[in-house]
């Protein structure tokens, strides 16, 4: 019936989290360290960490900034608060849950389509150099404007 078996896996580590966000004593580090062992856990067993799936596109960068907010960078870098670690967890724990549910298509019969070139290789790598050399461009601009160069 379900597509993943495994849908019931983010909401069980969504509660024991929430337990442990809610218990008194719990540190940011500790529910950081909780938390992204949890969903690093679960995008190698649910998602087989497939990065074309949505759920782990979705993931990839909570899951870096929850990592960054746990190292001390420099001295003047603040920790986030244990109440916002604790809603980017559950956020991408709940995206997690949503993910696993979605159900099986029914079978298509295939067919053959001929694919439509809309646009040709030669075009494509032309327009994406020339968007490539305006970022640069822009980019240089952006700079000597700014003073940076002598």
């Amino acid at each position: 019936m379900y597509a993943n078996r495994l849908f019931l896996l983010p909401f069980a580590a969504l509660i024991i989290v929430s337990m442990l966000a809610l218990g008194d004593g719990i540190s940011f580090a500790m529910l950081n360290g909780i938390g992204i062992a949890f969903i690093v856990i679960l995008l190698i067993v649910q998602f087989r960490l497939d990065y074309r799936h949505p759920a782990v596109v979705f993931a990839a960068p909570w899951v870096v900034i929850l990592v960054l907010a746990s190292i001390d960078l420099s001295l003047f870098a603040r920790p986030i608060s244990l109440i916002t670690s604790y809603m980017l967890l559950a956020g991408v724990l709940l995206a997690f849950t949503v993910a696993g549910l979605r159900l099986k298509a029914p079978p298509q019969p295939e067919r053959a389509v001929n694919p439509v070139t809309l646009i040709s290789s030669g075009r494509l790598h032309t327009c994406v150099l020339g968007a490539f050399a305006g970022f640069i461009a822009i980019s240089g601009l952006q700079v000597a404007l700014s003073g940076y160069v002598p």
